[in-house]
């Protein structure tokens, strides 16, 4: 099932089973990520690495997507701005020792058919995020995840904000991405 709602700005808590929030730490509405994706398993991540024990945890980082069937499962959005649109996407993850198994898992992102990153943890509690400005090559965006044999791929939140494409132009036009390397 492709699902093909038009975006703006978007904010998505992967794996939350509840209806729309606002985080009272940044003010920011929530959407759950059904009308995203229809494959995987929504999952909270261990005790251990959830409020109180981890008071600074961002709300939206106490749950996640993990995707055990599948070797590429991907979240399909729809720029409101359609075709040629320049976006910024970021993604985050939290191991959390959600499974129980304490093993960091690596698997790749990719944004539509080009690889994006590889995402990596240094332990249970690194919060890793994602970032890409890149423009749309067609009505949708994929934003997927790809198992490469070395644990299972998940996701725990996803954000999307359409830029003015005369900020960030390349000499490439269209055809490229910019990944963040460091902030």
């Amino acid at each position: 099932h492709l699902f093909c709602f038009g975006v703006d700005f978007v904010s998505i808590d992967c794996g939350s089973p509840s209806k729309p929030y606002e985080d009272t730490d940044t003010n920011i509405t929530y959407s759950p990520d059904g009308d995203y994706i229809d494959t995987g398993i929504n999952q909270n991540i261990s005790s251990e690495f959830m409020y109180p024990n981890n008071p600074n945890l961002p709300f939206p980082l106490s749950d996640l997507r993990s995707f055990p069937q599948g070797n590429k499962n991907c979240y399909v959005l729809k720029p409101e701005a359609g075709n040629g649109s320049l976006n910024l996407i970021r993604a985050t993850f939290l191991y959390g020792n959600y499974d129980g198994e304490n093993k960091l898992p690596e698997f790749d992102l990719y944004l539509s058919v080009n690889f994006w990153s590889t995402v990596r943890f240094e332990n249970a509690s690194d919060i890793v995020t994602k970032e890409i400005i890149g423009f749309a090559q067609s009505n949708t965006m994929d934003i997927c995840l790809i198992n490469k044999g070395l644990g299972t791929p998940f996701i725990s939140a996803l954000e999307f904000r359409p830029l003015n494409s005369s900020t960030y132009g390349t000499e490439f036009g269209t055809s490229a991405s910019l990944v963040l390397i460091e902030r």
